[in-house]
């Protein structure tokens, strides 16, 4: 039991003298969650700033450009002519999409001619771009159906035969488990968890470097339990780690993460993905 007690003491002199292991191994996984989790605080994108060019200045284009601006995802920069280099312009203004509407739109409409209204999709920020291109998506589709259905009242439709004759049946979409589609809770939990397997390997391998710098290895441990040596090893690493797991569920408590029904299950879990990386771990620095 002393031996026990003189080389768990040795492990944690030799874990808490190295500033590597300090920094990388306690503050890492924290510095991370706090850095992803106030960049994602907010689960979803808001005010996302769209050009709309309406070419056409006719109530019709208006209604548009108005409808574009009550979606609270997108943030509306009217333009009533394209600008001479349209790609420059949403670089400088950090645009998530154009809306191009035509010349002769309301025109086209009433001719039932199916006027075409253009949408290019700044591709380069990808999580933008999908919330950007979903919320002009909805946005129009839902004009076009009204414009639709006004187009069958005129004809002598009501408004239930409008509504069905233009949507013979109607699709629900009901989210399961991330029901509010947000990036925190689905970013979150995963990085953190890359992350905690990153900090352990290198942990891992910084402590048997320095061990093997000092030669003092063999001295220790000469005449123990191959087994014995390794959980040594592991253990300030274990014990680490659950202070830190603590921490992160109460960031994660902070960050509104929604809570795990099956403790238990977690915490199996968890004790295995430990292990595993430390003993991961260890194989790689004795190789």
């Amino acid at each position: 039991m002393k031996k026990f007690i003189h080389l768990l003491k040795r492990e944690f002199k030799i874990f808490l003298a190295n500033d590597t292991l300090r920094s990388v191994f306690i503050l890492g996984p924290i510095v991370y969650g706090l850095l992803i989790g106030f960049t994602y605080k907010e689960g979803k994108v808001d005010n996302l700033p769209v050009i709309v060019i309406d070419q056409d200045h006719t109530p019709t284009s208006s209604t548009v450009v108005d409808m574009l601006g009550d979606n609270k995802t997108i943030k509306v920069l009217h333009y009533t002519q394209e600008p001479l280099r349209l790609e420059d312009e949403v670089i400088k203004t950090k645009a998530a999409a154009v809306v191009k509407i035509p010349e002769n739109f309301e025109k086209d409409i009433l001719l039932r001619k199916y006027p075409e209204i253009n949408v290019y999709v700044n591709t380069g920020n990808v999580l933008t771009a999908n919330f950007s291109s979903k919320a002009i998506q909805v946005t129009l589709g839902t004009l076009s159906a009204g414009m639709e259905m006004k187009t069958l009242q005129k004809r002598g439709a009501n408004a239930e035969q409008a509504k069905m004759q233009y949507e013979p049946f109607k699709a629900n979409y009901i989210t399961m488990f991330n029901t509010t589609s947000n990036y925190l809770i689905f970013m979150w939990p995963a990085m953190m968890g890359v992350v905690f397997q990153q900090v352990v390997l290198l942990a891992m391998a910084v402590s048997f470097a320095s061990d093997f710098r000092r030669k003092s290895f063999l001295e220790n441990y000469k005449g123990s339990p191959a087994i014995l040596m390794l959980i040594m090893k592991c253990l300030p690493i274990w014990i680490i780690s659950v202070i830190n797991i603590l921490i992160l569920s109460a960031m994660g408590w902070y960050f509104k993460i929604p809570v795990l029904e099956n403790i238990f299950g977690f915490a199996i879990l968890a004790t295995v993905f430990i292990m595993t990386c430390t003993f991961l771990g260890a194989l790689f620095s004795v190789l």
